[in-house]
């Protein structure tokens, strides 16, 4: 049973991050010259890792011992795509790179690191016993 407010909290992670997966959509392709590097997997991988982490966190939700595992799942994905824009970023402002970057890629690669570091202190806070 989910009874504390940090336990709710990834719990409504691990949704969100089903939405996510589900809102992946099945047919695109990727272009190899663009630098956003998430956009290389398959999308039934991305949607497969967004859902496996969204699961992983209700689990931790409902189970307390598995709540820093649960949070470990929620921060992964959003980091992934951090990454991935602040790269795509890069190669749109460092000259020769042979890839196609990004010039809106740091704000998308602020706005995932805000969400993995809104998670991180979720993940930290404590709000009385047993939570």
């Amino acid at each position: 049973m989910i009874d504390k407010p940090r336990r709710w909290a990834l719990a409504l992670l691990g949704v969100i991050a089903l939405g996510v997966a589900g809102s992946i959509d099945p047919g695109f392709v990727g272009d190899p010259d663009r630098a956003v590097l998430y956009e290389a997997l398959a999308p039934n991988v991305r949607a497969g890792l967004w859902t496996a982490c969204g699961l992983v966190s209700i689990a931790g939700a409902i189970r307390h011992r598995w709540q820093w595992i649960g949070y470990a799942a929620a921060v992964l994905m959003p980091v992934e795509r951090a990454a991935s824009h602040l790269w795509a970023w890069l190669a749109w402002i460092i000259p020769g790179v042979p890839s196609q970057g990004s010039p809106d890629g740091l704000a998308h690669a602020v706005t995932w690191a805000a969400y993995a570091a809104l998670i991180g202190v979720l993940a930290g806070a404590r709000g009385g016993a047993g939570d």
